[in-house]
């Protein structure tokens, strides 16, 4: 129709704010007293197919597991990651358009609810890797998710199937490297605060604001 009837967001980035570079999962490694480079070594091995998705979260599961990753841990760095200026604003303006909103994340999922707190009401779903933990708060587990790199691609042209809307009716909004592929399902794209991408490459990306510091700002590219 040529109208927007659906954004997706992507998380880290692109609805947090905040000039710290790292992102959640480098922030998990380094709060267990890793070496940062271990989480980008494991993330190089995956861009290079040397890993799959699943051996990556398995790898990583190992080694917080080894740290007694506990779930106070997670939602004391939750509490540090602010939203983007905005961001309730942008939601509220997207609601009342009835423009329905969708958060795509290959970050963690009890990091996205806790992020988002009260705007989660404003949200028709959300997609991301899950942590389960034991009674004692304890990680058992890391669930990855198949909505993240080429999986970002899938999850809209899922959410077109399942609304019985054109791709193009689909607006994305990401920021990083892990987006690169969201262009291929035929969603418009937009690129904020660009990290690791190329944004002047208009295949990937339809528009792009190089600083963004209101999430507002996107509306004029509904």
């Amino acid at each position: 129709t040529g109208k927007t009837l659906v954004v997706v967001f992507d998380f880290d980035g692109t609805l947090t704010s905040g000039k710290n570079n790292r992102t959640t999962w480098e922030s998990l490694w380094t709060s267990l007293d890793y070496d940062v480079k271990m989480c980008q070594d494991l993330h190089m091995r995956y861009d290079r197919n040397e890993i799959t998705h699943a051996e990556w979260c398995k790898l990583t599961e190992e080694k917080f597991r080894e740290r007694n990753l506990h779930r106070k841990t997670v939602e004391n760095l939750a509490s540090k990651i602010k939203l983007m200026k905005g961001t309730e604003e942008t939601f509220r303006e997207l609601q009342m358009r009835d423009i329905k909103i969708y958060i795509v994340s290959g970050s963690i999922l009890l990091v996205i609810r806790s992020v988002i707190g009260d705007l989660y009401k404003y949200v028709d779903g959300i997609k991301a890797n899950q942590f389960r933990f034991n009674q004692g708060g304890f990680l058992t587990e890391i669930v990855g998710t198949k909505y993240d790199f080429e999986g970002k691609t899938a999850f809209i042209t899922e959410i077109a199937l399942e609304l019985n809307i054109s791709p193009k009716d689909i607006l994305f909004v990401g920021n990083s490297v892990n987006d690169r592929f969201a262009h291929i399902s035929g969603a418009r794209t937009l690129c904020i605060n660009p990290k690791l991408t190329d944004p002047t490459n208009r295949t990937m990306w339809n528009d792009c604001i190089q600083t963004c510091d209101d999430l507002t700002e996107i509306i004029k590219y509904l």
